[in-house]
């Protein structure tokens, strides 16, 4: 469990961004209705790191489906886990379905998104559309976000 120890805050489209330091380092968080809905090391070497051990739950799919190429994220927040993912999972594809274009354009200015997408553009598709609406018509594993 990571221990919060100060913190600093910018305001970006009603969404808070706040960085804190910890024990392991400078993380920043995307807050939105006062719970956190990314969290990520601000330090590269760590950012393949999950911050919360809550974001182990998120591997449920591949070890229920281990043979599984393709994955389905159901709303991507600040994209933190992807970057866990994609470190991880070599042999897999992620779809990432985000209703709120302004999230994908806050994840890209705070979240390193667009590193993620240039080292990962051939297993990374992120897709701007509700995801209830969706998963009426694919048929990939999902992780549940």
């Amino acid at each position: 469990m990571i221990e919060l120890i100060g913190n600093k805050i910018f305001l970006e489209n009603g969404l808070e961004i706040r960085e804190y330091d910890t024990e392991e380092g400078v993380v920043r968080a995307l807050i939105s209705c006062e719970s956190i809905q990314s969290l990520i090391y601000m330090d590269k070497e760590k950012r393949q790191k999950l911050c919360f051990e809550y974001f182990n739950y998120f591997n449920i799919p591949i070890h229920l489906n281990p043979n599984g190429v393709d994955y389905l994220m159901l709303g991507g927040g600040g994209i933190s886990y992807p970057h866990y993912y994609l470190n991880k999972y070599k042999d897999k594809n992620l779809d990432i379905v985000e209703i709120d274009r302004n999230n994908i354009d806050i994840a890209k200015r705070y979240f390193y998104l667009g590193e993620l997408i240039e080292n990962n553009y051939e297993r990374l598709n992120i897709i701007i559309d509700d995801a209830i609406k969706y998963i009426s018509y694919t048929n990939k594993s999902m992780i549940i976000y």
